[in-house]
């Protein structure tokens, strides 16, 4: 269940959960007021939340949600006392598709950065080839596969030839990096160019010219992604493509996204986009209120209205995307603004670890935005051991101290260990109360789990 950060120099979103961290010490809480932030700071939460909207309005990003909560029910079910040794790594005999949908999500997610054996970032200097290489999974005690896997072949400048898996996780970060830049024009340092211009080599390689208008390739990167595999549709997409001229970044999504394409990549033939998507989007709903029992009712509300939301705003503009990256900075950027209002922001994160949320404006109710941040904690220990030694420090510390002094209640930062070394332990009924991370690890049926890694 290895998956990527999405990241920038500056900040990183957390796939499947929701949650956007910032490297500004600036009041995230003023990011849409007049007063406003720092020009770097709009331009990091640019990035991270077109990341947020990859996630929730997009095939790939709504079935890699639903494959991360099967996992997760599968890992907090594997044993409800004693030890816990993590990382919980799905074998074939566990059933529930776990490791075919993980071998296959590896295929769909592809490469991040590509470095060199001294941990060094390549750079690119020549693009050698580009080819669609099979690849797939065991179901049922039979290796099923297909041409599933687009790999590149450069030369770098240090002289060595590199290959590398194009999937959603460069298609998305190139995006990321495109709209970003083309509204913050260089207000953040040159990203590497592994993942963030690998979309930029394919291009090129197949259609000179092609990436001389950067619309051009967001459109493409979009409508890759309303794709099971984004490297697979990239691949047949560009070879659809090399036959016309002078497309619109509308029509070059318009024929990424069409029956042709669909049917190619192996959708059922006479399903439509639109079909798909909604069936995607009701699975991801029914995925993310499984993590929820009793006493979250408002979250499972919230889960569902902002997906929703989501499903909205692409089936009434599929070309929201392109609006955003024709738009201005994020206070005066409509589809932005309008994106932002409808779906809003669960949270977002400091350097400080300060946490603020951006509501949408349907959410009249009280919502509990650090369960995402915590959700997203608990599958790190389980799928990453982030265990150091056994031990764990809880990402939410600062931000418990501030609210339970601003709150005026008893600070359990400051009581014992548990929170640095331990936050699983948090499961007495005055800790419960106070406490996200033990309240989720006790509803799960784990109060008599320790993880451990050693």
């Amino acid at each position: 269940m290895n998956r990527f950060i999405r990241e920038a120099k500056g900040g990183f979103y957390t796939p499947a959960f929701l949650t956007l961290n910032i490297d500004s010490s600036d009041n995230l809480e003023l990011l849409m007021s007049a007063e406003g932030v720092s020009e770097r700071t709009e331009a990091l939460f640019l990035h991270e939340y077109i990341h947020l909207l990859q996630d929730v309005t997009t095939i790939s990003g709504l079935v890699n949600i639903a494959v991360v909560v099967d996992y997760m029910k599968w890992a907090t079910n594997i044993i409800k006392q004693g030890q816990l040794d993590v990382p919980c790594i799905p074998k074939i005999e566990d059933g529930y598709n776990l490791l075919p949908n993980a071998q296959l999500k590896k295929i769909c997610t592809g490469d991040g950065s590509l470095k060199d054996r001294f941990g060094n970032q390549i750079k690119w200097q020549e693009t050698l080839n580009l080819e669609l290489q099979k690849d797939g999974t065991i179901i049922n005690g039979e290796k099923i596969t297909s041409d599933l896997r687009l790999v590149i072949s450069i030369k770098a400048t240090d002289g060595n030839v590199y290959s590398y898996s194009v999937g959603e996780h460069c298609i998305s970060e190139t995006m990321a990096y495109l709209i970003e830049n083309r509204i913050y024009n260089d207000v953040i340092e040159s990203p590497y160019d592994f993942p963030y211009r690998v979309i930029n080599y394919v291009c090129e390689y197949v259609i000179p010219g092609f990436t001389n208008d950067t619309l051009n390739v967001i459109a493409l990167c979009d409508a890759c992604m309303m794709h099971s595999f984004p490297g697979r549709a990239l691949y047949y997409g560009l070879q659809i493509l090399k036959k016309y001229e002078n497309l619109t970044a509308k029509q070059i999504y318009n024929i990424i996204t069409s029956p042709q394409m669909l049917e190619q990549t192996g959708v059922g033939k006479g399903v439509t986009l639109e079909q798909l998507l909604a069936r995607r989007k009701s699975d991801a709903i029914a995925q993310m209120s499984g993590y929820f029992t009793a006493n979250y009712d408002s979250m499972i509300k919230w889960i569902t209205q902002m997906i929703e939301a989501a499903f909205e705003i692409r089936s009434n503009n599929p070309y929201f995307m392109i609006d955003i990256a024709n738009g201005r900075d994020i206070r005066n950027n409509k589809m932005f603004i309008d994106a932002l209002n409808e779906i809003g922001c669960p949270v977002i994160m400091n350097n400080e670890n300060n946490m603020v949320y951006i509501r949408n404006n349907k959410i009249d109710y009280d919502v509990h935005p650090p369960i995402f941040n915590v959700i997203s904690q608990i599958y790190s220990i389980l799928s990453k051991s982030t265990l150091q030694h056994n031990t764990y420090r809880c990402q939410l510390i600062e931000w418990c101290k501030r609210d339970f002094e601003k709150n005026n209640n008893k600070d359990l930062t400051s009581e014992g260990d548990k929170c640095r070394c331990a936050p699983w332990e948090r499961t007495s009924p005055e800790e419960l109360f106070q406490c996200y991370f033990g309240q989720l690890w006790y509803t799960w049926g784990l109060k008599d789990v320790i993880p451990k890694n050693e």
